[in-house]
């Protein structure tokens, strides 16, 4: 039995998912028509590949079907009502419990089915029986979910009533993806198969931590004291830099093991190309006259366009980072103009020391939110992006980071290049494993030894080195923890001035 999903048609943002989790997948086009019996779970998108008795066919003989409301309701002739919400909340006795709350900022559509299993209530997902097969249904379009790039200022959560915020991308992509793996696992161990991921980092690593610097108004005085930190600790930075001021240019090539990148000449984000090429291409020359080599860029505020992301395409970088197209989420290449982007997007947290000053916490305030956050990835087996501002201060707060992170196990210390260079290699890994006398096999011959790959079973999790043939009666399985948080969502939700 094949252990790959078959995406039907072209659906960008189901192939995001994938290729962020690392699932083997294959696409199901006209030019590649692949049999719908070669796979055990499909995913069905707003148009899809396969005629609909084809469909129906697989599913009735005993596969699995991931789809949306609307694609269901056409297959099988169903009424379904829409209704438009700005978030949904996991059910906390589903299986994605974990999940938490969801911004949808869009319109969502249910089916009308009386037969149909409610999966979670509160996130409108069901599941339907459908012969010896099963569907489960989204009331949400994926695809177009994870193309939104529109913003909005939110709450990020932390005990206590006033919360800090920040302008981040409105939808919750973070948690679509979330759902969409939780819905692959459960089809995958409904019919007692695997699902098979890659893992999200190298070495047998449980998480990485990332230490971004934006330079804009910074003094030389603190950008020094800042490096001086990093470099006791042993912590290599990467540094966006602020061109402005181009002294300061000469001090940032000074500094060792820590990786440069660009963030602007004027601290702005425009809307056309023109302007947006002008910026960056002044910037870029004065780097580059200094000596300085760059490859990755982030842009002021976070901010993201369409325009912005055909410069970037144009000048060839490697990675960019903004946090109102994404945040707290795996990287990715971002669909825009109906392809998808060649610059790689790396998600980072995006609360900085300075929104939590203005949102008045102490300095042991500020060491406890960002050590939750810290806490919480590493738990989830997440990378951990954290920036900072350094003409801010309160060096002292990653002092007290620093130190207590170089005491925890299982966690490797990245630039955001080497992330961007790890991510990029991993995307291109193609595995296609099989299943056969509780064995794995791979049916390629581009493997690499030294990558690991995740085994989710009903048993729990194992993690094993990626191999051409793989003993499951030899692995170790673990049962895998609900990190559901305990947030008061009333709180998050409740809106004050910046709101």
């Amino acid at each position: 039995m094949n252990l790959t999903v078959g995406i039907c048609g072209f659906q960008p943002g189901f192939e995001t998912i994938l290729r962020q989790e690392g699932i083997p997948f294959r696409v199901i086009s006209e030019k590649n028509k692949n049999s719908l019996d070669d796979f055990a779970v499909l995913i069905l998108g707003d148009k899809f590949s396969a005629s609909t008795a084809e469909i129906i066919d697989f599913v009735k003989s005993g596969g699995m079907i991931l789809t949306e409301t609307e694609t269901f309701a056409e297959l099988f002739s169903l009424k379904t009502k829409r209704k438009k919400v700005s978030y949904l909340i996991a059910d906390e006795n589903s299986i994605f419990s974990q999940v938490g709350l969801v911004d949808i900022f869009s319109e969502i559509e249910i089916i009308k089915d009386k037969v149909a299993e409610i999966l979670d209530g509160n996130l409108f997902i069901y599941r339907k029986k459908i012969g010896k097969g099963t569907a489960i249904i989204l009331p949400f379009k994926v695809n177009s979910l994870l193309a939104d790039y529109r913003f909005i200022r939110k709450k990020f959560p932390f005990p206590r009533r006033e919360l800090p915020s920040e302008i981040v991308a409105k939808v919750s992509k973070v948690k679509i993806r979330k759902i969409v793996f939780l819905v692959l696992q459960h089809l995958f161990n409904s019919i007692n198969l695997p699902l098979v991921r890659l893992s999200y980092f190298p070495e047998k690593w449980k998480s990485v931590f990332i230490f971004r610097l934006d330079t804009d108004f910074c003094s030389i005085s603190a950008a020094e004291k800042m490096y001086k930190i990093c470099r006791q600790h042993k912590i290599r930075s990467t540094w966006f830099l602020d061109t402005a001021s181009g002294e300061r240019l000469k001090k940032y090539a000074e500094f060792e093991e820590q990786e440069l990148a660009l963030h602007c000449e004027q601290h702005k984000v425009f809307d056309d190309v023109k302007s947006n090429l002008s910026n960056l291409k002044t910037a870029a020359e004065k780097l580059k006259n200094t000596g300085i080599k760059f490859g990755g860029f982030a842009a002021p505020f976070g901010e993201w366009n369409p325009a912005l992301a055909q410069v970037l395409q144009k000048m060839n970088f490697d990675y960019s980072s903004e946090f109102t197209l994404d945040y707290d989420d795996l990287p990715f290449f971002p669909f825009v103009n109906d392809k998808f982007s060649s610059v790689l997007q790396i998600p980072i947290h995006p609360v900085s020391l300075g929104r939590l000053r203005r949102s008045h916490f102490s300095e042991e305030e500020m060491f406890g939110y960002f050590w939750n956050v810290i806490i919480r990835k590493r738990q989830r087996g997440e990378p951990i992006i954290i920036y900072h501002h350094p003409h801010h201060q309160h060096f002292s707060i990653f002092d007290r980071i620093f130190f207590r992170l170089n005491e925890l196990k299982n966690l490797g210390f990245m630039t955001m290049a080497e992330f961007s260079q790890w991510w990029k290699f991993r995307n291109k890994l193609q595995i296609f494993p099989k299943i056969s006398d509780n064995k794995i096999f791979m049916q390629n011959s581009n493997l690499n030894e030294n990558i690991q790959m995740e085994l989710f079973t009903i048993k729990g999790v194992a993690t094993t080195l990626l191999k051409p043939e793989i003993d499951l009666s030899g692995l170790k399985f673990q049962t895998t923890e609900n990190r559901k948080e305990n947030i008061d969502y009333k709180n998050l939700r409740r809106k004050g001035w910046r709101e």
